[in-house]
């Protein structure tokens, strides 16, 4: 062969492994293997702290990985062997969002700065606790184990006006104000605070306020039940900088859930009285959520989504039949239909279902007429309900007709006559 010939020859075969090689190393980079995603994970809770509380490997690999980041919302790890995978391995009420992996070589191309991959995650269920690990691959199968506890804010709960039923102790220099409304107050003005603090309670959770040791501006002291059906109470103890103490014994004192009334409620009302909720949570299709979650939920707009018009609905008809109203044989049917359709879906703003109008609209009547007292046979309308049913919804069930249902102001017929007798 002559001489020029055997050179483009040869030229074209290196042409050709290169393309091959390249196609090969963008398929390794993107295999899945190498990326865990949940979708909703770091939108959920973004104020979650990632807490690093042991990283299991040889104590001669460990230091090849370094993990910044710490007591964060966000980890970032490299590889100072060239980052291979970065993969679940195990998560216990948390979903983990894991950042795209760049497959690199060893040593990587810039060795002072390896590719970080990035980390976040949110609680699933806000008041469990919730942990994770994840392996870290680099070259030659070198790994380690990175363990991770994720600590997010407790949900906002809803304050209780607070009774001082018993102060006592030095009252004179440190004062607990605030009987009868949701906040107590705790100040030390002449010396200053140095400790608030539990001493017992029972079905309370209780916050106090940030302070600093010695400052005399209040410091205020909120609680709620933790089963609403259930008496709550605590005692706070407090201190000032030069010795003298209180102990205040404290019930809390929120509304009573309605109980077994034979009659419900609208969404509307569930919607702002939180308070006067039978449950904590509730299961819509096959997705749980929490109090927090579901008051998310009724205060969505519904704006076109037939997921979000049913969910309202649906979410009062649980909750009045767990307050001991009767459910029609139809209203049942309605629920558990409900239920099959929405399945897996994640309602807004929670996650990103959708429903048309057209497949949710017979249920989402059904739910409102049986929610509003309107069902044949079926438990009236509460006298106490007087919100609006649809406050949220410029446009029901996200149809153009607002006027096609003609008894929607006729909500409190029923109590009309109660006003007669006075």
């Amino acid at each position: 062969m002559p001489p020029k010939m055997k050179t483009s020859s040869l030229r074209n075969k290196f042409m050709v492994v290169g393309l091959v090689l390249a196609v090969f190393a963008l398929m390794i980079s993107l295999t899945p293997t190498n990326r865990y995603t949940t979708p909703t994970a770091a939108a959920q809770q973004s104020s979650c702290t990632l807490d690093v509380f042991r990283v299991d490997g040889p104590a001669n690999e460990v230091p090849n990985f370094p993990i910044s980041g710490d007591l964060t919302s966000t980890l970032s790890v490299k590889s100072l062997n060239g980052m291979k995978s970065v993969v679940l391995v195990t998560a216990t009420n948390a979903n983990v969002l894991i950042g795209p992996v760049t497959v690199e070589p060893d040593p990587p191309p810039n060795l002072a700065n390896p590719t970080p991959v990035t980390i976040t995650a949110a609680k699933i269920n806000p008041n469990q606790p919730a942990s994770f690990s994840v392996r870290v691959t680099g070259s030659f199968q070198h790994s380690v184990v990175i363990n991770v506890e994720v600590v997010c804010p407790l949900p906002p709960q809803e304050v209780c006006p607070l009774g001082l039923n018993s102060v006592s102790g030095d009252v004179g220099v440190i004062s607990v104000t605030g009987n009868g409304t949701t906040s107590l107050s705790v100040a030390a003005p002449v010396n200053g605070v140095a400790t608030v603090s539990v001493g017992s309670s029972t079905n309370a959770n209780i916050f106090i306020s940030p302070f600093v040791v010695g400052q005399t501006t209040p410091v205020t002291v909120t609680a709620s039940k933790i089963n609403p059906n259930l008496p709550a109470s605590f005692s706070l103890s407090a201190s000032d900088t030069v010795g003298h103490t209180v102990v205040a014994n404290v019930g809390v004192n929120c509304p009573t859930p309605p109980q077994g009334a034979n009659c419900v409620r609208s969404q509307g009302y569930w919607k702002n009285h939180p308070n006067n909720w039978p449950v904590q949570s509730l299961t819509l299709g096959t997705v749980t959520y929490t109090k927090a979650q579901l008051l998310s939920i009724l205060r969505r707009s519904v704006s076109g989504n037939g997921l979000i018009s049913l969910a309202h609905q649906l979410i009062a008809a649980k909750l009045n039949a767990a307050a001991g109203a009767p459910v029609p044989p139809s209203v049942g049917s309605a629920i558990a239909a409900s239920d099959a359709l929405i399945g897996g879906l994640v309602v807004p703003p929670v996650g990103n279902g959708r429903l048309r109008t057209s497949a949710t609209s017979q249920l989402t009547t059904t739910l409102d007429r049986y929610n509003n007292g309107r069902i044949p046979g079926g438990p009236r309308h509460c006298c106490d309900d007087d919100d609006d049913d649809d406050d949220d919804e410029d446009v029901r069930y996200g149809n153009s007709n607002t006027g096609g249902n003609d008894d929607d102001d006729d909500d409190n017929d029923d109590c009309d006559d109660d006003d007669d007798d006075d």
